[in-house]
């Protein structure tokens, strides 16, 4: 069993949201047949506008894998950075509390999780761009795993 405590994405589909078809879904590389994918409904965001990043979870696999979701806020790295190599881990203003709560992801299915996200005034007005980071865990080992990268604009 696959133990999933962060997050990463791989091939290309549709998402459909109730705001609408979100375009067509990028994955991050594959980590022991499980990809991260995140996904916006907008690109432009002011500073202090609240978004939400979905990220979708794919197992590939064989094997059933165990994500942890009470708090997906703590368990998502989301960075955003700019052309120039300055990186901001974007903050979400929710406090983790109460007890871990984990998830079965069978082989062949996909989970779908939801970020809040606030683009905080410490960020500078520009073009970015925005991934997240989770951490996988298999057979005693932790890796790191990417997402896809999204194109964002920021101002003020």
């Amino acid at each position: 069993m696959i133990l999933i405590c962060g997050a990463a994405f791989g091939t290309d589909q549709a998402l459909a949201q109730s705001g609408g078809l979100i375009a067509s879904v990028k994955w991050g590389k594959s980590l022991h047949n499980v990809q991260l994918s995140i996904t916006l409904t907008n690109d432009n965001f002011k500073v202090h506008s609240p978004t939400i990043v979905t990220a979708l979870t794919r197992n590939s696999g064989t094997n059933a894998v165990e994500m942890e979701v009470a708090f997906p806020a703590a368990n998502f790295d989301l960075l955003l950075e700019s052309a120039t190599g300055r990186v901001y881990h974007v903050v979400t203003p929710t406090l983790a509390r109460g007890m871990l709560q984990f998830v079965t992801v069978n082989s062949r299915e996909e989970r779908t999780e939801t970020i809040p996200v606030t683009f905080g005034e410490e960020i500078e007005p520009g073009n970015y761009t925005l991934k997240t980071i989770r951490f996988l865990g298999f057979k005693d080992e932790q890796f790191k795993v990417v997402s896809n990268v999204i194109k964002v604009k920021i101002t003020h």
